[in-house]
């Protein structure tokens, strides 16, 4: 919305229907560039790309247009190495830090910056703007869930080879590994997506949020196979889940962190069966 708001050329801007402002909601406009990608933290080599990339002047407009999303999960190193960046960009180069938590922004940014509380939109929201944008329902609704009400991310998610992927991949691993001659296959597949396994394993904490709804509330299910759950199999898989996430961070094998997912998921869920 803000890049729209600053790139839009048209009176009322953002006006939401122009070629530029359909092109950056849906992820393809080269002047406005985003990061973090492909994971959850702006990093240190992150900022050295935007440092050399910032200095080229914009292909498409009269602005350039930064989204460093979550920058308060930015390490402190990255920080440091944007803030002189940040004391003087060029010109027709704007940048745009949106945080949770304020206090984990470096003081000396924060005083470089325009504060502006924007509210978030609801899950619900931003899933009837991805359906009414021709994306599937069960890609919309993830991904609405996982933007937490950001729907510059949500646009550019659901229109991902590789995020609709690993939606569908998470989806698969709950349905239809049935039994253990299937890890080494589902394994291969978490593997193929190496680079994204963060963002596998949200979707499937997000999978096992919706299974535990949908059983609370008695309600049927046409996108899960909730026989083959219950709440207590449910509650130690998300666990498994969080412990896998803290494997992945602490850099182990993403073999290793596979493997002992997958089977988790089946002992637990053979265990609750019984």
């Amino acid at each position: 919305f803000v890049a729209s708001e600053l790139l839009c050329s048209e009176s009322n801007a953002p006006c939401g229907v122009c070629k530029t402002c359909t092109r950056i909601m849906h992820g393809n406009y080269s002047d406005v560039i985003v990061y973090p990608k492909g994971k959850d933290t702006i990093m240190t080599e992150d900022v050295n790309s935007i440092v050399l990339d910032e200095c080229v002047l914009p292909y498409e407009g009269d602005k350039k247009v930064y989204i460093l999303y979550n920058f308060d999960n930015a390490t402190t190193q990255a920080q440091n190495k944007l803030l002189k960046t940040l004391e003087e960009p060029n010109k027709s180069t704007i940048f745009v830090l949106t945080a949770s938590n304020i206090d984990n922004v470096l003081p000396t940014i924060r005083s470089r910056s325009k504060k502006v509380i924007e509210g978030m939109l609801d899950d619900a929201t931003i899933h009837k703007y991805l359906l009414d944008n021709g994306v599937e329902d069960s890609i919309a609704k993830i991904v609405a869930h996982k933007s937490f009400g950001n729907l510059t991310y949500a646009l550019g998610h659901a229109n991902s080879l590789a995020g609709k992927q690993i939606i569908s991949l998470a989806s698969d691993i709950f349905n239809n590994m049935t039994n253990s001659s299937m890890v080494l296959e589902y394994s291969n597949k978490i593997v193929a997506h190496k680079d994204d396994i963060k963002d596998l394993i949200s979707q499937m904490m997000i999978c096992v949020s919706d299974m535990a709804k949908l059983i609370a509330s008695g309600k049927q299910s046409s996108e899960y196979n909730l026989k083959l759950y219950n709440l207590n199999s449910l509650n130690e898989i998300a666990k498994l889940c969080e412990q896998a996430q803290r494997k992945v961070d602490a850099n182990c094998n993403i073999n290793s962190v596979a493997d002992g997912l997958l089977l988790g998921i089946l002992e637990v869920r053979y265990k609750w069966q019984g």
